[in-house]
């Protein structure tokens, strides 16, 4: 289920950023766990995007999800 892979992957430690893709060939970067709110129904993801605004996703509306890879340092 998504709005479970969502919660994991906000809730990780070290948090790694990750983009969602929306069934509209949209891309939404995740890039830090304070800016981003999975509603506890799972059915809507709230972000606050870089220049300060407040977006509402469909959690159905997501097609794919991926992450960054671990830099080894």
């Amino acid at each position: 289920m998504i709005a479970e892979e969502i919660r994991s992957l906000l809730h990780a430690h070290p948090f790694r950023p990750f983009t969602v893709h929306l069934s509209d060939g949209k891309e939404v970067r995740i890039h830090h766990h304070d800016y981003a709110w999975l509603l506890p129904s799972g059915f809507q993801l709230i972000f606050e995007s870089a220049e300060g605004k407040v977006h509402l996703i469909n959690v159905a509306q997501i097609s794919e999800i991926t992450c960054e890879a671990v830099l080894q340092g």
